[in-house]
C-alpha cells in the first residue's frame, strides 16, 4: 500500500481532486456541528452566490475580449 505522500507524488491529479472535494465536505460538516442549520445554509448560499458572480464576471470578460478583437479587425 502506498503511503499518503507517495500517493500524492504518484497521482497528483487524483490527490488534488480528493483534497478539493473533501475540504468542502469538512467545512460544511464543521459549520453544521458548531453552528447548526442556519450558519450552514448561510455559508452554502454565499458560496453559490459567489459562484454565480464569478461565472458572470468570466462571461463579461470573455465577451469584452471578443468584441474588442472584432473591432480591431
Amino acid at each position: 500500500m502506498l503511503s499518503p505522500s507517495a500517493f500524492f507524488q504518484r497521482y497528483p491529479q487524483e490527490a488534488l481532486f480528493l483534497q478539493q472535494n473533501l475540504s468542502a465536505q469538512l467545512a460544511m460538516g464543521y459549520m453544521y456541528d458548531h453552528g447548526g442549520v442556519q450558519p450552514t445554509l448561510l455559508l452554502a448560499t454565499l458560496v453559490s452566490l459567489a459562484s454565480v458572480f464569478l461565472c458572470l464576471l468570466h462571461a463579461y470578460v470573455q465577451r469584452e475580449k471578443r468584441v474588442s478583437a472584432t473591432k480591431a479587425s
